[in-house]
C-alpha cells in the first residue's frame, strides 16, 4: 500500500476519523467528533492528489475554527491516558 500518495493519506485519515468517533469514551467523545472533522477536512483536502503545503494550511485554518476547546481537550485527555 502506498502511504505517501495524497490519496492513501486521505483514506488513513478517513478511517482514523471513524475511529475516533466509534471508540471515543464518554467523557471526550463530543472533542473526539470535533477532532474527527478536522482531520476529515485534511482528508478532502488530499483526496483529490493536490496536497501541498497551501492545501494543508487551509485545510487546518477551515477545521480548527473554533474548535480549539475541543482540540485542547482531546490533547489533554491523550496526554494523561495514553502512553505515547
Amino acid at each position: 500500500m502506498d502511504t505517501t500518495s495524497p490519496a492513501a493519506v486521505a483514506e488513513a485519515f478517513k478511517a482514523a476519523a471513524a475511529d475516533m468517533r466509534k471508540y471515543a469514551p464518554p467523557e471526550i467523545k463530543d472533542a473526539a467528533g470535533t477532532y474527527a472533522d478536522l482531520i476529515e477536512s485534511i482528508a478532502k483536502s488530499a483526496q483529490g492528489n493536490t496536497m501541498d503545503d497551501a492545501a494543508l494550511q487551509k485545510a487546518l485554518a477551515a477545521g480548527m475554527a473554533g474548535a480549539s476547546s475541543d482540540i485542547g481537550k482531546m490533547a489533554m485527555w491523550v496526554g494523561q491516558n495514553c502512553q505515547l
